[in-house]
C-alpha cells in the first residue's frame, strides 16, 4: 500500500478510523475527513503515533451539506492528484429526529446520501487512478436480506425512528454500492459493502441510557481493528471482485427479500436529484 491514497469518512472514531490505522500500518497515504478540525487532528495525531506513519492527513468536510462535495472533490484532485481507495464508513445517530440545514432527515443523509454524494463527485478521479476500489460499510446481511426500500419513506418530514431510520439507510448503501459496481464495469474501479463485526464506536453515545448501559460494557469485547475492511482496501486477492458482500474477509451470499435491480437503479436517480449533482 506504500504511495497508494486512501480517503476514509468518519475516520475519527468506530469502523472509519480503525480502517485508517490499519492502513497506516501498511504504509499507506491515509487522509481522514472530519466535520471538526479538532477531531481530525487529534485522530491523525494518534494514529501517526502508534504507527509511524507521517503521511497522514485530515481534511474537514460538513456531510451534512451536499452542496460541499464538488468544490471539496476538486480541491482534493488538486492536492494529491489520485485516488485508489475510498471507504464510505461515517454515520451518525442522534437520539431523536434531526434534519439537515436543507431539511433532509439527518441519518438518512449523512449515513447514506452524503457517500452517495462524495463518491459521484469523486468518480473520475478515482477512474484516472484505477485500479482504485471504493468500499461501503453496511449492517448485518442476515437482518439487511429482509428489507425493502419504499421511496416515500427515504427522506421523511415528520420524526422517525432513528433505529429505522439507520436500517433503511444501511439498506440503501447496499443498494447504491451493488449500482455503482455495475456502472463502474471495465473502468478498473470495483466497490463493495462490508459488514464490519464487532469494532467499538462511539455512536451510543446517543442510544438512550437503558440501551447505552449493556451496549457499552458489550464493547469491552469489541475491537480497535477492521480486518474486514482493510483487507477489501488492500488486499490483492480481491483485485477484480465488485459487487459483493463481504462479512470476516468473506464473501456471504446476499439475496434480499427485495431484489436489488428492483430499486438501486430508481434510488441512483433519485439520489442524484437530492444532492442536486448531474
Amino acid at each position: 500500500m506504500k504511495n497508494r491514497i486512501c480517503l476514509i469518512t468518519g475516520g475519527t472514531s468506530g469502523v472509519g478510523r480503525a480502517i485508517a490505522a490499519g492502513l497506516a500500518e501498511l504504509g499507506a497515504v491515509v487522509i481522514i475527513l472530519s466535520k471538526s478540525e479538532e477531531r481530525g487532528a487529534a485522530a491523525v495525531s494518534s494514529i501517526q503515533r502508534k504507527t509511524g506513519n507521517t503521511q497522514l492527513f485530515y481534511r474537514v468536510l460538513d456531510l451534512e451539506k451536499p452542496d460541499h462535495f464538488l468544490p471539496f472533490a476538486e480541491r482534493f484532485t488538486r492536492e494529491f492528484g489520485a485516488l485508489h481507495v475510498l471507504s464510505n464508513n461515517a454515520a451518525v445517530f442522534p437520539r431523536h429526529t434531526e434534519f439537515t440545514a436543507i431539511g433532509m432527515e439527518k441519518i438518512f443523509a449523512v449515513n447514506y446520501l452524503s457517500h452517495f454524494a462524495l463518491t459521484y463527485s469523486l468518480l473520475d478521479l478515482l477512474k484516472s487512478s484505477a485500479p482504485s476500489r471504493i468500499l461501503t460499510v453496511s449492517g448485518s446481511p442476515s437482518i439487511l436480506k429482509y428489507g425493502k426500500i419504499d421511496m416515500d419513506d427515504m427522506l421523511p418530514k415528520k420524526p422517525v425512528n432513528p433505529f429505522r431510520a439507520t436500517y433503511l439507510a444501511a439498506l440503501a448503501k447496499v443498494a447504491f454500492s451493488y449500482e455503482l459496481a455495475k456502472r463502474l464495469k471495465g473502468s478498473g474501479v470495483t466497490s463493495n459493502t462490508f459488514h464490519p463485526g464487532l469494532v467499538k464506536t462511539n455512536l451510543t453515545r446517543h442510544f438512550p441510557w437503558i440501551l447505552r448501559i449493556p451496549v457499552n460494557l458489550a464493547q469491552v469485547f469489541f475491537s480497535e481493528r477492521c480486518d474486514t475492511g482493510v483487507y477489501l482496501a488492500s488486499s490483492s486477492e480481491v483485485d477484480k471482485i465488485t459487487g459483493q458482500f463481504f462479512k470476516r474477509k468473506k464473501i456471504v451470499p446476499f439475496h434480499p427479500k427485495q431484489p436489488l435491480d428492483a430499486y438501486a437503479s430508481m434510488l441512483w436517480k433519485k439520489s442524484k436529484r437530492w444532492t442536486g449533482l448531474t
